[in-house]
């Protein structure tokens, strides 16, 4: 995770804030630099996000999230 945040700081992409009350923590900010990555990314993901689900009834999507939710809840259990 350390090596990602420099590369990312390094490019200008995100700053690093020291946080008052804990002298160990840092935000993690993203810069102006970023912002117009951050809006491609998401028209890309929108675009992806539509060809994934073509064809994929709401009915279907519910049932898929009800299953997925209780194989995590039975993971959480075991």
């Amino acid at each position: 995770m350390a090596r990602l945040l420099d590369s990312l700081e390094k490019q200008g992409l995100v700053q690093r804030q020291a946080v008052v009350e804990d002298r160990r923590a840092k935000k993690i900010l993203l810069s102006d630099t970023a912002l117009p990555l951050i809006e491609k990314i998401e028209t890309i993901a929108n675009v992806l996000r539509i060809e994934l689900f073509e064809g994929v009834s709401e009915e279907d999507l519910r049932v898929s999230m009800r299953v997925h939710s209780q194989i995590l809840a039975n993971l959480e259990r075991s």
